[in-house]
């Protein structure tokens, strides 16, 4: 009670100078301030708490000092680390209440049953325990060897371990099929889709052979499942019990804010679990993905770093056709589902509230992979016995949500010498803006465009090779159309660095000149190239290994410890990063395109 009195005054304080410069004087004259923070840390590692904002402006800006979990109308709701919580309010910003975790809730509520054998899974109405969690993942993969692989994402801030499940008909093999890519409970006490993730693998695979549906998927498609992306969230408590979830990992970071920004800025320190991810990502070619949360039930479709007035996908009308398709077939089982947010049951993610440095927005610019945030369950923690009622409303729309990887326009981009794949770009002329465009794979050459019904001009490029433009490619809703495409080499050369042939010498057995220490990953990179180095360098071009040609100068030449470089559009062979340091000194690293 003691904390609760020092609260509700605190609050009154707080709440009488929201929005105004005079709290900001007043926590810095206030000794009680730095007392309420400790009272509220006594205990926890993180705070729940609502806000009242009206100012889009300050809206925006209170979504990058603390981690949003929703809005209704001008109430926020949010979480805090200890430091976040102490920015907040030096801001200016009040707290209008404080509200119990979705862990204390379900504690209270006495909600969650533990399961720690296979068997009392069955019935798929408890949460499953760490060392389950992970024989589960391993049983799928054992049990069912010739459709489905077991991989090792990376590992958690405390080493748990982060896997996904590749489900295939050839499960070791990369084929020119749609990737999809289902992943859930970023947030460690959003644990509704964790439970369904683990029961959909279990469907697919118990149903191939059985069920002509789940058959056609495992043979048409490449679908990977990571059911539990923030283990240590998730198990914040113990391996045993999930009753003490936290959002954050334990480093206290939110990890769905906590990507690389295109428009906005990178985070001081990208955590273990999402460098991990992004890796993984790096390495397949994904058509489509779902990060699942909950908290809310609606289907959040890009851009979540800007309102739909400031700027809409290229494929917008798109995404709302496919969340629709996912509503409706929602309600078809529970008519009062996908509700919480508004009655369409999905909304442009800016419009609900803005992100920074999410995974949804990462994955759109820098993969080109048509990432949804699916909110699946109002209740973060629900109650063990509902959980079958979560999968009963979503599990039909899950499949249908993959099939939507395979309509659109697709193919296979290959040399009209050769035959060999070619990693091509590929963009609908006069529709594609803002990472929308899509490239082929340089292991098949294989591509998929999803795109809403119509008529459309695709152009063709890649380096080496001459444009090719196909007009009047039709496609129509729930179909796809096959468009191959032979790319004609290029009859002249590019750019080429000086004919000296020292120069020449040194660039093609990438030569230091004991400059900053350089690392470049993931190396082999498929994807995005992450460049850290412990002083600040600048990059400067992109040479062939083979013959030492100058092939790509980067699009900046900013001094800095960290770049970020996408490679996809490079062919498969080797190549030579040059990087220049503040103090002039040269460095040439060799890395693999795959």
């Amino acid at each position: 009670m003691k904390i609760k009195t020092f609260l509700l005054s605190f609050l009154g304080l707080a709440l009488s100078l929201h929005g105004t410069s005079a709290f900001q004087a007043n926590a810095k004259q206030n000794p009680n301030t730095d007392n309420f923070i400790d009272s509220i840390f006594e205990t926890r590692t993180e705070i729940v708490f609502q806000f009242i904002e009206n100012n889009p402006d300050r809206m925006e800006e209170a979504s990058r000092l603390v981690s949003i979990d929703r809005r209704q109308d001008s109430l926020f709701t949010a979480y805090a680390s200890r430091e976040e919580l102490t920015r907040f309010l030096q801001a200016g910003y009040g707290i209008h209440a404080t509200l119990a975790s979705p862990s204390e809730t379900a504690r209270q509520q006495k909600a969650v049953s533990m399961a720690s054998t296979r068997e009392e899974m069955a019935g798929w109405d408890r949460y499953p325990t760490y060392p389950l969690y992970v024989e589960m993942m391993q049983a799928f993969a054992q049990d069912y060897p010739e459709i489905c692989r077991l991989d090792t994402i990376g590992y958690s801030v405390e080493d748990r371990l982060i896997l996904c499940l590749k489900i295939s008909d050839s499960v070791d093999k990369e084929e020119p099929e749609p990737g999809f890519f289902y992943s859930s409970s970023i947030h460690g006490d959003e644990l509704t889709g964790y439970v369904l993730m683990l029961r959909l693998a279990d469907y697919l695979l118990s149903n191939y052979g059985q069920n002509e549906e789940a058959t056609r998927l495992v043979d048409e498609m490449q679908i990977h499942i990571n059911p539990l992306s923030n283990p240590d969230g998730a198990y914040a408590l113990s391996d045993n019990d999930v009753s003490g979830a936290t959002r954050y990992n334990a480093n206290y970071e939110d990890l769905n804010r906590n990507y690389p920004d295109f428009w906005s800025s990178d985070p001081a320190r990208i955590e273990k679990e999402n460098l991990a991810m992004i890796d993984y990502v790096d390495a397949h070619d994904f058509v489509m993905s779902v990060n699942v949360h909950g908290g809310s039930d609606v289907l959040n479709y890009p851009w979540d770093g800007f309102r739909s007035s400031q700027k809409k996908h290229a494929d917008a009308n798109w995404w709302t056709a496919i969340c629709a398709r996912y509503v409706d077939s929602c309600r078809l089982v529970d008519a009062a589902s996908y509700r919480d947010v508004n009655s369409q049951g999905y909304i442009h993610g800016g419009d609900w509230y803005v992100v920074h440095n999410g995974r949804q927005d990462y994955f759109n610019v820098y993969n080109h992979i048509r990432e949804l945030t699916l909110e699946i369950s109002v209740t973060k923690l629900p109650n063990s016995s509902y959980l079958p009622h979560f999968w009963d409303i979503n599990w039909r729309p899950l499949i249908n949500y993959m099939k939507e990887a395979s309509f659109g326009i697709r193919g296979i981009v290959s040399d009209s010498v050769s035959g060999e794949p070619v990693r091509a770009l590929i963009q609908v002329s006069g529709h594609d803006k803002d990472s929308s465009q899509v490239y082929s794979s340089s292991i098949h050459g294989g591509y998929f465009r999803p795109i809403e019904a119509g008529t459309y001009s695709l152009m063709f490029s890649a380096p080496g090779y001459q444009t090719k433009t196909i007009p009047d490619i039709e496609t129509a809703d729930f179909s796809y159309t096959v468009q191959n495409v032979l790319l004609v080499p290029d009859s002249y050369a590019p750019d080429t660095i000086p004919s000296d042939t020292v120069a020449n010498e040194a660039i093609l057995h990438a030569s230091q000149d004991h400059g900053a220490s350089c690392h470049l990953s993931p190396n082999p990179v498929s994807g995005m190239l992450h460049i850290e180095a412990d002083e600040p360098v600048s990059l400067q071009a992109i040479y062939q290994a083979t013959d030492g040609r100058r092939i790509l100068a980067p699009r900046t030449r900013d001094l800095q410890r960290t770049h970020h470089l996408d490679a996809s559009i490079l062919p498969a062979g080797a190549y030579i990063l040059e990087i220049k340091t503040e103090r002039g000194s040269t460095q040439r690293i060799r890395f693999i395109k795959r």
